[in-house]
C-alpha cells in the first residue's frame, strides 16, 4: 500500500473526528457514534477474525472473543453515555460506563491476554 494512501486515510479520519467532536460540544449527541466509529469498526473486525479462525484454531479464536466482545459492549455503553451527555457541562469525572471501559482496557484485557498466552504455551499451540 502506498504511504500517501495511509496518510490520506488517517488525515480523513482525524478530520471526521474533529468535525464530530465539535458537534458533540454543541449538544448534538448523534455525532458521538461518528466520532468513535473507527474504534467500533476495529473491534467488530476482531470479532469477525475470531469467527473466521474458530474452525482452524479454536483456542486463539476464543482468546480473541474473550477480549473483543466485552471491549465492544463496554465501548458501546461508553459512547451511548457520551451521546446522552452531549453539550452538558462536565465536572471532569468519568461516568460509570467510561470508568468501566477504562478499567477493562487497563486491567481486564491484559489479564485475559496473559491467561490466554499461558494457555497457548501450556497446550503447545504457541509455537505452531
Amino acid at each position: 500500500m502506498e504511504p500517501w494512501i495511509v496518510v490520506a486515510v488517517v488525515a480523513g479520519l482525524i478530520g471526521v473526528r474533529h468535525f464530530a467532536v465539535r458537534r458533540i460540544e454543541r449538544g448534538e449527541g448523534i455525532y458521538a457514534w461518528i466520532s468513535f466509529a473507527p474504534t467500533a469498526l476495529a473491534m467488530t473486525y476482531v470479532i469477525w477474525l475470531a469467527a473466521q479462525m474458530w474452525v482452524a484454531d479454536p483456542i486463539p479464536a476464543l482468546l480473541l472473543l474473550f477480549v473483543a466482545v466485552p471491549s465492544l459492549i463496554l465501548f458501546a455503553r461508553m459512547v451511548r453515555r457520551t451521546a446522552a451527555d452531549a453539550g452538558s457541562e462536565s465536572d471532569g469525572e468519568l461516568s460509570s460506563p467510561a470508568f468501566a471501559y477504562v478499567i477493562w482496557m487497563a486491567i481486564g484485557m491484559p489479564t485475559v491476554l496473559i491467561i490466554g498466552l499461558v494457555l497457548l504455551l501450556v497446550t503447545g499451540k504457541a509455537g505452531e
